[in-house]
């Protein structure tokens, strides 16, 4: 006997994507604290968190915005596809993000930008288990 399929919790997640602002907000302060406490004088560690934050909610909007376009039980392969054209495309751009910001953003602290890529993915899992 089969089950019906599950309804799509597109607003939700949109919906949840957006609060993720307020992490992002929240790593902000917290980096200038840290940078504050640390006594770091070019505000490297909050320009870090900051941004390694930004980078990972580009990702996940761009990801988010491809893979919940399509709903519906009858496009059930389009949303597949979709979703794996999603991934690409969102690691592609992470990817991208990571190389500009490397490159071009001098000087900046590698460890920061990466706990705070960290801190913003972490965050969003917890989102989506949350809705699940």
């Amino acid at each position: 006997m089969s089950r019906p399929a599950q309804r799509n919790k597109k607003s939700a997640i949109y919906q949840a994507q957006m609060r993720q602002i307020w992490v992002i907000l929240g790593v902000m302060i917290f980096g200038f604290v840290l940078s504050y406490v640390m006594a770091d004088g070019d505000r490297l560690i909050a320009k870090g968190l900051l941004i390694g934050a930004l980078v990972a909610f580009i990702g996940q909007l761009i990801f988010t915005h491809i893979a919940y376009h399509t709903v519906g039980a009858k496009y059930a392969r389009q949303i597949m596809l979709n979703t794996y054209l999603g991934l690409v495309i969102k690691w592609a751009v992470t990817l991208a993000l990571f190389s500009f910001v490397f490159l071009k953003i001098q000087p900046i602290s590698t460890a920061s930008v990466i706990m705070g890529y960290i801190i913003l993915i972490l965050s969003q899992n917890l989102v989506l288990i949350k809705i699940k």
